[in-house]
């Protein structure tokens, strides 16, 4: 059984963040996520 965290993970694992169906934009674990898949871009806060 696949669940939206299942697929957040695959999705994070293939390089593809795509976390908007169930994180809102700017939500702390949305950033944090982002900048750990591209570490050489930075939010700027």
């Amino acid at each position: 059984l696949r669940t939206r965290a299942a697929d957040a993970a695959w999705q994070l694992r293939d390089g593809d963040l795509v976390l908007d169906f169930t994180l809102p934009p700017g939500s702390y674990a949305t950033v944090l996520l982002s900048e750990l898949a591209d570490p050489g871009e930075t939010t700027g806060g």
